[in-house]
């Protein structure tokens, strides 16, 4: 059965443009260099370009596949972060609650710098970082704390 969500049909519209403009380069190509005499030559010419373009174009099919997997992934992270933000934001006006939201508040917390709730971010290291810690130096600054923290704890 077909699949039609719109990221299927966009490939598919995709992959039938390249497949026509590589139709037509290695339909040039053969003949700008290949001079057919006979009818036979023409067929089998004619034939041998048809099976070049279906291998080129199973070939940047799986390209521009990837291309379009990459910028669906993309714009639908932009549109989560989006709506991300804006559940916060309603949090943070108090027009809404971390439940309404569907939201764990044990994942947040609330900044000193901005009065505004943040997510809390677990690295590998074990340090907690917020979407705020973007520059070095505060993170450097989270990093001396976290471990004080941990000195103070043993």
């Amino acid at each position: 059965m077909f699949n039609f969500n719109a990221l299927a049909v966009t490939k598919f519209i995709v992959s039938g443009i390249v497949g026509i403009g590589t139709a037509k380069i290695v339909g040039g190509v053969i003949k700008e260099h290949v001079k057919p005499e006979t009818l036979i030559d023409k067929v089998t010419i004619t034939a041998a370009a048809w099976v070049l373009s279906g291998v080129t174009t199973t070939a940047t099919k799986k390209y521009t596949n990837e291309i379009i997997d990459g910028v669906a992934e993309a714009v639908t992270a932009g549109v989560d972060k989006f709506k991300h933000d804006a559940k916060l934001g309603r949090i943070d006006r108090e027009e809404s609650t971390f439940e309404e939201e569907g939201l764990n508040p044990d994942d947040y917390r609330k900044s000193p710098e901005t009065n505004k709730w943040v997510k809390i971010e677990k690295y590998p290291e074990g340090d907690l970082l917020t979407d705020e810690a973007a520059d070095d130096e505060h993170v450097q600054k989270v990093n001396d704390i976290t471990d004080k923290v941990k000195k103070n704890a043993s």
